[in-house]
């Protein structure tokens, strides 16, 4: 289990460089501050930081930083999405498609249930 992680965790701080180190010159570029992008993006600014500097060890679960950097890559006019998709999470996604047309869900209706509401109700009616 930890021979697959420490690839990933070796894939996640190179991407993590990369991504960051674009993310600092193009902040630059548009003479952004770090404050300016935190107070936007809501994120703390020791996370861009750890970001831009390529920092892994700085920041939370890999979901959260993909998070960031899509943050992050909007505030300064990217496809956030797209951008943030670069980013090695680990978690595969899977999509299902579920036709509820064609599934039968059983619903639980226990008929003691039934019963109980229907004394329940001639009792409240008949004041009893």
């Amino acid at each position: 289990m930890n021979e697959n992680k420490v690839p990933l965790q070796e894939q996640q701080q190179k991407k993590l460089a990369e991504m960051g180190s674009y993310l600092c010159q193009l902040r630059t570029q548009q003479s952004k501050s770090i404050g300016e992008i935190a107070t936007c993006t809501r994120i703390n600014a020791r996370f861009l930081r750890a970001i831009e500097q390529g920092k892994l060890d700085q920041l939370p679960e890999a979901v959260y930083v993909q998070g960031f950097i899509k943050h992050f890559a909007d505030a300064l006019g990217l496809d956030g999405d797209e951008f943030a998709k670069a980013f090695p999470t680990g978690v595969t996604v899977q999509r299902s498609t579920l036709s509820w047309g064609n599934s039968w869900i059983p619903q639980l209706r226990p008929f003691h249930l039934y019963l109980f509401y229907i004394g329940l109700v001639i009792g409240s009616v008949s004041g009893g």
